[in-house]
């Protein structure tokens, strides 16, 4: 578990959120991760790619960022978003 999500859950239990809460949290977590492992030669990456462009077949939703060039545009514009005065 990332250091800063083991200082997340430290935090919410400190200041008394609910068990339910926490778990929730972590349960998000567990599968947030996945959504940034890219696996051994992209495989994990291409399968995602493939997922949800079969699910693009019978739901319009936005392409999430499946490949290391691509993960590393996202976190890219998101940092200057963030950093923008």
């Amino acid at each position: 578990m990332a250091l800063s999500t083991r200082a997340q859950l430290e935090w919410m239990r400190a200041s008394g959120c609910s068990p339910e809460r926490i778990a929730e949290f972590e349960r998000k977590f567990k599968l947030a991760k996945w959504f940034f492992v890219q696996g051994c030669c992209n495989l994990l990456g291409a399968l995602k790619w493939l997922a949800f462009r079969a699910v693009n077949l019978f739901k319009i939703i936005g392409m999430p960022p499946v490949t290391r060039q691509g993960l590393f545009k996202w976190a890219t514009k998101s940092t200057l978003l963030a950093c923008e005065i």
